[in-house]
């Protein structure tokens, strides 16, 4: 290997370090099932210690999405919501009650939000768009590649006992050191000129980053409720976890394939993801047994990666280079919320039906097949992969 070749690899795994951050909001999902009874709470208030760093993490990220690279420099702000996401990880470790948690969690939203936010505009900026989709689908893997780590990980400590699965969280002293050490600086963007000042984000962005908000609140009973469909069948947190854990393999996988599906399908990708998505769905909401579970869950993974890595591209894509930043930042604004949401949708759809634990997949399942069908119609790429 050359000096070249070298140096281009240290520049991807600097790159994928920062995505190792974006999606660890799921750590504890195994466990939430013991927390849940360790604090005798109902699950569907449990839901919010996995769910609520989604809503904190949407002012980080959109107040990040406007200001890095900008005013503040891009290394040194991811190295510092890394920090913060690690020591606000561990924390509810020596929490007292429900409440405590539920504080120590919003603070590890803040770092949260501000990693997923930089995810994008960092890899625009080093990464030529030719090996873009490669480095998206690659990072969109590799932040499930930790999560799923996290996961198993928490559901072994949870069943050892509840609160050990927060430790989980020390894995990610790993990226950061790669952060700090390998991730090159970026030079601050000029101050925008009146012209470039009123560059808008184009329409189908606003939209795109919509429908994944609509995607991730019909998912997030997957992301985050694993241990509750697992309880059914098994009491053990570990085998909760192995089930979320399929979920995030599912996602690895999705950031594999994601590259070659892009290649194939171009504008047709997203109704292709929504399809598969509502397949997950509907055997997640059938499963009687372990086995079909994790396929279903599995699916569900594929579709949920696939879409977020084919998001990134198309805003990378369609929207002024100095929009990315704020349209990244939006996108991760609409996955939040839909996280966030997810409890008070499943609520809502279980006083309606009586069911607040399976229904809420069968809907989503439907909510799916529409949004594919819509993008099928009107696809929001290009027809010619420009880049503004």
């Amino acid at each position: 290997m050359n000096a070249k070749e070298k140096n281009n690899l240290l520049l991807c795994i600097s790159v994928l370090s920062v995505f190792a951050f974006g999606n660890c909001m799921g750590a504890i999902d195994g466990a939430l099932s013991k927390i849940a009874d360790a604090l005798n709470v109902e699950h569907t208030i449990a839901l919010y210690v996995g769910s609520i760093p989604a809503l904190t993490s949407m002012f980080s990220g959109l107040f990040l999405g406007i200001v890095a690279g900008k005013k503040l420099p891009y290394k040194a702000t991811a190295a510092c919501c890394a920090v913060l996401m690690i020591i606000a990880g561990v924390a509810p470790f020596i929490a007292k009650n429900f409440t405590m948690i539920l504080i120590t969690r919003c603070f590890f939203g803040l770092g949260l939000g501000g990693m997923m936010s930089l995810q994008n505009p960092i890899a625009t900026k080093l990464i030529p768009v030719q090996k873009r989709a490669f480095i998206l689908g690659l990072g969109t893997c590799t932040a499930f590649t930790f999560q799923c780590i996290l996961q198993l990980a928490g559901g072994i400590l949870a069943d050892v006992h509840w609160n050990l699965t927060f430790f989980t969280h020390l894995i990610l002293i790993i990226p950061l050191i790669v952060l700090i050490f390998f991730l090159p600086k970026i030079e601050l963007d000029p101050p925008e000129t009146k012209q470039e000042g009123k560059a808008k984000l184009p329409l189908a962005a606003i939209l795109m980053c919509i429908v994944i908000g609509i995607v991730t609140l019909n998912l997030a009973p997957l992301l985050f409720g694993s241990a509750f469909y697992v309880a059914v069948i098994s009491n053990s947190a570990t085998v909760a976890a192995i089930i979320a854990m399929l979920f995030s393999i599912g996602c690895m996988g999705g950031g594999l394939i994601y590259p070659k599906l892009y290649k194939w399908l171009k504008g047709k990708c997203f109704t292709a993801f929504l399809v598969i998505g509502a397949i997950g769905l509907g055997i997640s909401a059938s499963a009687t047994t372990i086995p079909v579970l994790a396929l279903g869950f599995f699916i569900g993974g594929i579709s949920f990666s696939s879409m977020q890595a084919g998001l990134m591209m198309l805003l990378g894509l369609i929207c002024p280079p100095e929009r990315v930043g704020f349209a990244s930042a939006l996108m991760m604004v609409f996955v939040n919320l839909g996280g966030f949401l997810c409890s008070s949708w499943e609520m809502v759809i279980g006083i309606v039906t009586g069911d607040s634990l399976y229904m809420p997949l069968f809907i989503g399942a439907m909510i799916f097949v529409a949004l594919a069908i819509i993008l099928f119609i009107r696809s929001p790429f290009p027809k010619e992969d420009e880049v503004n």
